[in-house]
């Protein structure tokens, strides 16, 4: 078995997104729709944005564009054997070691063979295709590795949504309260109301009163009328 370096515990972190330039070259790891992996020059999509998630004493590089992780073809161990892009496994040919060469720079090796990633013919050009080769300690074989800053736009955004709560909150008791009041409203009305249908009945019984008067009064008139006829 060659012999490989253990990676550094929490060397990369595993929320953020990485990307991983050529020290020779300066153009980047880079992963297309059809799973082919090469070098080519800066692009603002995230074909060349990576994770690194662990496992074991190695990584998975994840593809932020399509998820799928690298991965050398059949398996391989031999000098030469290219690499691509696959759905994940979980097997040795998929996870790689990070040897760190300097601040920033690290030469990265498959766990199943301890060889490095490595640019075809060392060449600089776009497209160039990626393998593995026995660690010469050459440039093409060396890779700088660089967290993809979150841009202003996106902490900006980020930012509102936290202070909007507390308002949400408050909107919600003011909500609250208005139902209150609108609910104590029909009870005042009602209680100003029930003194007026109380006090139209007693207006009512004092007018048949005076009306008995008059009808005594009359009756004694008549009452004298009858005696005078009666001494004729």
């Amino acid at each position: 078995m060659p012999k490989t370096v253990k990676t550094e515990k929490n060397l990369f972190n595993e929320e953020k997104l990485y990307k991983i330039s050529n020290v020779l070259s300066g153009k980047f790891l880079t992963a297309d729709e059809e799973g082919e992996l090469f070098i080519a020059s800066a692009r603002k999509d995230d074909s060349q944005k990576w994770k690194f998630i662990k496992e074991k004493d190695a990584y998975i590089l994840v593809s932020a564009m399509s998820g799928k992780v690298a991965d050398v073809i059949l398996a391989g161990t031999v000098n030469g054997a290219r690499l691509h892009m696959w759905e994940k496994t979980g097997e040795d040919n998929q996870l790689w070691t990070a040897e760190k060469v300097s601040a920033g720079v690290y030469k990265l090796k498959s766990l199943k063979s301890g060889k490095c990633i490595d640019v075809v013919d060392i060449s600089d050009e776009d497209g160039t295709p990626l393998q593995i080769w026995d660690d010469l300690s050459g440039d093409n074989q060396m890779w700088k590795i660089a967290a993809v800053p979150v841009s202003k736009k996106a902490a900006a955004k980020t930012e509102p949504k936290k202070a909007e709560a507390p308002k949400a909150e408050a909107a919600k008791a003011e909500v609250k309260k208005t139902e209150q009041v609108k609910t104590a409203a029909p009870k005042t009305a009602a209680k100003k109301e029930a003194p007026v249908k109380t006090t139209a009945p007693k207006t009512e019984t004092k007018k048949p009163e005076p009306a008995k008067a008059p009808a005594s009064k009359t009756a004694p008139k008549a009452t004298k009328a009858t005696a005078k006829s009666k001494k004729k």
